[in-house]
């Protein structure tokens, strides 16, 4: 995922979590749609099962994702040499 599918992501994930209202406030229901906000980051960033750090920032949280996760698009290896074509052509490098 690049910066700005994360930033996309993460707007819509504090958006949510705004929505519930402050933590202390939230009755059982509003908990659990916080707790789904969180798992469905986890599952966009590639860090599900374990929760993505409770980052305020986006900054600091696209940081965190793009110095700590295999899946941000700065680390994805290139694989095999191989070239995209149209379909039915393979060229190698």
């Amino acid at each position: 995922m690049d910066e700005a599918q994360f930033r996309a992501f993460f707007a819509a994930y504090q958006a949510e979590l705004d929505e519930l209202g402050p933590v202390a406030d939230r009755n059982d229901w509003q908990l659990k749609q916080g707790f789904a906000a969180a798992r469905r980051l986890a599952v966009l960033t590639g860090t599900h099962p374990q929760a993505f750090p409770n980052l305020g920032d986006p900054d600091d949280a696209w940081d965190w994702y793009r110095e700590n996760n295999p899946y941000a698009t700065a680390r994805l290896p290139r694989r095999h040499g191989w070239r995209l074509m149209p379909p039915g052509d393979v060229a190698t490098d």
